[in-house]
């Protein structure tokens, strides 16, 4: 377990980095290579990045990778090659350590003048820990002309932006790994993908980060015909009844029943991790409650009826939630012409879903399904 924890933050930590080293870049249609040969490498550098949280420094615990970097030396010895690695504690060795001392019983495998000339062109460098990195990373954004709150949402955004790029392009599509500064100042200004994750609540407060999804997502007294779908993903201890109550509290900002008449329109739900009794038991708590729902089966045994969860509600149907059961089905929703606009709000704990079309989306992060409501 731990060791799957402190390789993820390895990986957001070489992902703060290369945005570190983008942004830095003045020349901004520079390609910066992310996960090619090495970690990061451009037409000047090439870097290994390595987060050792958990490990104090020893020259052995760098062997392999400045091998790697030696080898890539003698492919082209134009560049400069650098590591940059985070220790627990760096045992009184400096960033001057010898090549020798480094290599320990592989020294032999290189001639002295290949070592040396390595050398000329080889930096050690012992970095920062995650948080200090963190901030240097969003000040580097501020730099943008940015406020603090917008370069925490965008340092997100460019976040996931990077991990897609790894993630979306396989071994044998590895060239496509690639960014230039251009290609983040524009996904700043045509962000339609807010992300709001930790990093906010690590710069902001706790309370702070409540109040501004609060204040900039569900506080307006507007309601129109806009089709929300939220995508809640529950950590396993909620209750039946505190579902409901979410599913109440939601559906009341958007659908408005009137005396003689309704406004708005019921939102959409999908939860993730919810097992199918507890989806039952859930609609069954609703029933009770006399609250009218579609979840696109009107009768037993039905197939899934798209057109019955998307009917609209009406004074006469007075339908106030609409339940989503399967991703299969939130599919269907999404890509469905309201002929209206669409949002999607997801409230995820470890990454949000994927939505492939290009819809309005506000994804923020949570420590448990607890703190919706504070939010809403």
């Amino acid at each position: 377990m731990d060791g799957g924890y402190y390789a993820i933050k390895g990986f957001e930590y070489q992902i703060d980095k290369n945005i570190l080293e983008i942004l830095k870049e003045t020349d901004v249609n520079k390609a910066i290579n992310i996960e090619q040969n090495q970690d990061i490498d451009t037409a000047d550098f090439v870097m290994q990045v390595k987060y050792k949280e958990a490990t104090k420094f020893t020259p052995s615990t760098v062997k392999k990778p400045v091998i790697q970097l030696i080898d890539e030396y003698k492919k082209d010895n134009s560049k400069k090659y650098i590591l940059y690695c985070f220790f627990k504690d760096f045992n009184g060795y400096t960033e001057s350590t010898s090549i020798d001392l480094i290599l320990g019983s592989s020294k032999t495998n290189y001639t002295q003048q290949e070592k040396t000339d390595f050398e000329k062109s080889f930096e050690l460098k012992f970095s920062p820990q995650f948080d200090i990195q963190l901030e240097q990373t969003i000040r580097e954004i501020q730099n943008l002309n940015y406020n603090e709150d917008e370069s925490i949402i965008f340092h997100s955004r460019a976040s996931n932006f990077l991990r897609n790029l790894v993630v979306n392009n396989a071994p044998n599509q590895i060239s496509n790994r690639t960014c230039t500064k251009n290609d983040l100042i524009e996904l700043f200004k045509n962000d339609r993908k807010v992300i709001f994750k930790n990093s906010f609540r690590f710069f902001k407060g706790e309370e702070s980060y409540f109040k501004k999804m609060k204040k900039d997502f569900f506080t307006s007294n507007n309601v129109d015909k806009t089709i929300k779908i939220f995508i809640i993903e529950l950590d396993g201890s909620k209750s039946n009844s505190e579902i409901v109550l979410l599913l109440k509290k939601i559906s009341e900002k958007y659908f408005k029943q009137l005396t003689r008449d309704i406004k708005g329109e019921a939102p959409f739900f999908f939860f993730r991790n919810i097992n199918s009794q507890k989806n039952i038991e859930v609609k069954e708590q609703l029933v009770k409650a006399k609250i009218i729902f579609k979840d696109g089966y009107d009768f037993l045994n039905s197939k899934f009826n798209l057109a019955s969860i998307t009917s609209k509600s009406t004074k006469e149907n007075r339908i106030a939630i609409k339940l989503i059961n399967s991703e299969t089905e939130l599919n269907q929703v999404i890509n469905f012409n309201f002929n209206t606009m669409k949002e999607i709000y997801q409230f995820f704990k470890i990454k949000p879903l994927t939505i492939n079309q290009d819809i309005r989306e506000t994804n923020i992060e949570i420590k448990n399904s607890n703190e919706i409501l504070k939010i809403i």
